[in-house]
């Protein structure tokens, strides 16, 4: 139950709106957090392994510092660890209340929404690890993402081009703002996001199951190759992948397109670098070619305008991202070690903003992730992320070296270039801020530990370190509190916004007073 409810996961986020409205969010939650206490019941049953994936202490720590700055602090405390966060409350709050035990958090909501968000990250990661410690259920979960990826991708290409003014031809319309909406996406970027992280993963599944013609001549090899009964599913998968390909490049994100690019890129260093998987390279930039080639089908125009856009009339740059990051770079001077509190950006930046749109805020999101992190969980955020990164990475670098099977192999290969994909376009959006990417996200980091670490000779048994029986049983009462407080958070803030629907937008000037 606890796999099915991962795949569940994995298809419905990016169909609901992205994961991005409330409610998704909710539904998400729970599911994640319901299927990791069942799977820790089971191991503390003893019916089942329980194992620990690596970054879990870097991780918690990053939870901790969410947690520090959603405390109230005295006064005396908040000048020493943030001199412009004590300056701010003494020119606002201490005015009325001097003794006021303030947080270093300045919107104390948007923080306790983000530690949750973060929460159920780090609980989807210990789940996949979980679920993806079979060998028979990692390559299940790999062919399943892929099929989800080629359909959603045929469905999002056939969307923009025979559009009907609705959401998948069915749902209600876009609001006004939406801007460049892209398949279930309300940005075309953050499609363009998730579909760079799945197109390695389908790309690399085309190259393991390619039919093998090893033997006779080339005409006696290709009849064993068109004759192979695999060769249907493997066409498939590689029709699957020129279409994921090609609804990155028809979404016209200049950042999906660069980063999608520079993944393949990776994937095929990657390959070459290994010496038995260099024909694999060659089939790789063969697949490039053909893509440009299918992309010419709906034509170049718009893409090539999208990216003409990045200059004005004067070829100057744009772009007002330059704009934001410069204004970043000088709140996070302001509060260096930690931050304003995550989730607090849009908050935080008003006062540091040097662009605007007319009345609107400008910016939401740095969109740079990078930056965005350092402003909102200061230089001791960056480097616990960073601190986690490294733990995984090194770890499974090490498991890496003892697997054998090409499809272990070039699935962690794989896993490589859809996480570079992602961090490369984190450079210029925000892809982690949005629920189904940062879960995706995830997914390929508990895949690639899990492509490293089990071995296909091992059955069921990873190589990751096994958990004891007692703690397990102790984390299940942190998951049970999770799991209740995500809900009742959650859920207050639906019946908050159901009950604020009727007067937003209303006239305060035509509402009678009682």
């Amino acid at each position: 139950m606890p796999f099915y409810l991962l795949i569940f996961t994995l298809i419905f986020a990016p169909l609901a709106y992205g994961t991005t409205r409330p409610l998704a969010m909710t539904i998400v939650q729970a599911v994640i957090l319901f299927a990791l206490l069942w799977v820790c019941v089971d191991a503390a049953l003893k019916r089942r392994k329980f194992y620990r994936p690596p970054g879990l202490l870097p991780l918690g720590l990053l939870g901790g510092l969410m947690l520090l700055q959603m405390i109230p602090l005295p006064a005396g405390l908040l000048q020493v660890i943030s001199p412009v966060t004590w300056q701010r409350y003494m020119d606002t709050v201490w005015l009325l209340q001097p003794d006021l035990w303030m947080p270093l958090s300045f919107t104390l909501q948007r923080t306790v929404t983000a530690f949750c968000y973060f929460f159920v990250c780090v609980a989807f990661y210990i789940l996949a690890t979980q679920c993806l410690a079979d060998s028979a259920r990692l390559r299940k979960s790999v062919r399943i993402v892929t099929v989800f990826a080629g359909l959603y991708a045929l469905v999002s290409i056939l969307e923009a081009l025979l559009p009907n003014g609705r959401i998948l031809w069915l749902l209600q319309p876009w609001p006004e703002y939406a801007g460049e909406s892209f398949g279930s996406y309300i940005n075309g970027n953050h499609f363009a996001g998730l579909m760079g992280m799945l197109l390695p993963l389908v790309v690399i599944l085309f190259l393991v199951d390619k039919p093998l013609a090893q033997y006779g001549g080339w005409k006696d090899r290709l009849v064993d190759f068109c004759s192979d009964p695999r060769l249907g599913a493997h066409l498939l998968t590689g029709f699957a992948a020129l279409l994921v390909a090609a609804s990155i490049f028809l979404s016209l994100s200049r950042g999906g397109i660069l980063s999608t690019l520079g993944a393949m890129l990776v994937l095929c260093l990657l390959l070459a670098w290994r010496r038995h998987y260099r024909r694999q390279a060659l089939i790789l930039i063969g697949f490039i070619v053909i893509l440009f080639f299918f992309i010419g089908i709906f034509g170049w125009t718009n893409i090539f305008d999208a990216f003409a856009r990045i200059r004005n009339l004067q070829g100057d740059i744009a772009d007002a991202r330059l704009v934001f990051w410069r204004d970043i770079l000088t709140l996070v001077k302001d509060f260096p070690l930690f931050g304003t509190g995550f989730g607090s950006f849009v908050d935080s930046y008003g006062g540091y903003q040097t662009i605007f749109m007319g009345e609107r805020i400008a910016v939401f999101h740095a969109h740079n992730d990078y930056l965005e992190l350092a402003a909102e969980g200061g230089l001791t955020g960056l480097l616990l992320a960073v601190w986690a990164a490294w733990c995984v990475l090194r770890q499974s670098w090490k498991a890496f070296g003892r697997r054998r099977k090409p499809f272990a192999i070039t699935l962690y290969l794989g896993c490589l270039a859809g996480i570079s994909a992602l961090l490369l376009h984190s450079l210029t959006d925000f892809n982690l801020h949005i629920g189904a990417n940062g879960l995706y996200f995830t997914f390929l980091v508990a895949l690639l530990v899990a492509a490293a670490s089990t071995s296909s000779r091992s059955g069921s048994h990873s190589e990751l370190p096994k958990v004891s029986r007692g703690r397990v049983s102790l984390a299940l009462p942190l998951i049970v509190i999770g799991l209740c407080g995500s809900l009742l958070f959650n859920v207050g803030g639906l019946v908050a916004e159901a009950t604020l629907v009727p007067v937003v937008g209303a006239n305060l000037a035509q509402i009678e007073s009682p």
